[in-house]
């Protein structure tokens, strides 16, 4: 598994993922980005099975008149679509995605789990973190940063280094996520 972690604010939306591939425990890349940042004003990130992963995001980069809506039942519609992938003869695909953007002013984001063939999205509306940790490590990422979040503080740059310094430790701890950061943002067009 990879990370990829969101913290979306009032202002703005930060996404970072690390950059590996890993299959068969072996890293078979290490400058992959795990995600899609629309000049719509919406992302999508994807962990779990890279080829998925790369399919979507690709499929997404050449759809640019998109809008966030459309874009989400875009990525819903090829979530079904591979929900039932095999990874061998007997073992479903298991793997994460997200959507997030600005509506009327306020951040949201729904994220998609899809394991054994079932799928399930949750929503999250307001100021949030989330994150798609890999299996092999045993804290949470986002604690690293949520303490920051809970003050009231959303300085961009402080919520990017924290966001920089969860992949650290956790690439330290796991042998499917590397030290290779993407990191972009996305702004609220609401003044």
């Amino acid at each position: 598994m990879s990370f990829l972690n969101l913290a979306l604010t009032k202002n703005f939306i930060s996404i970072l993922s690390d950059g590996q591939i890993t299959e068969n425990g072996r890293a078979i890349r290490t400058h992959f980005k795990k995600f899609y940042v629309s000049p719509n004003g919406f992302l999508v990130g994807i962990t779990g099975f890279h080829k998925i992963s790369e399919e979507i995001l690709v499929q997404l980069h050449y759809q640019p008149h998109l809008k966030p809506l459309e874009a989400q039942e875009f990525l819903l519609s090829a979530l079904l679509r591979y929900k039932d992938k095999r990874f061998s003869l007997t073992k479903k695909v298991a793997y994460n995605a997200v959507i997030a953007f600005f509506s009327d002013g306020q951040p949201q984001a729904r994220t998609y789990h899809i394991e054994e063939g079932r799928l399930t999205t949750q929503d999250y509306l307001g100021s949030s973190l989330i994150s798609f940790p890999p299996d092999d490590i045993d804290f949470d990422p986002n604690k690293l940063i949520s303490t920051y979040l809970k003050e009231g503080q959303f300085l961009l740059p402080k919520i990017q280094l924290l966001q920089r310094n969860a992949l650290y430790r956790v690439a330290e701890s796991s042998q499917t996520v590397n030290k290779i950061i993407f990191q972009e943002i996305i702004k609220s067009r609401e003044k």
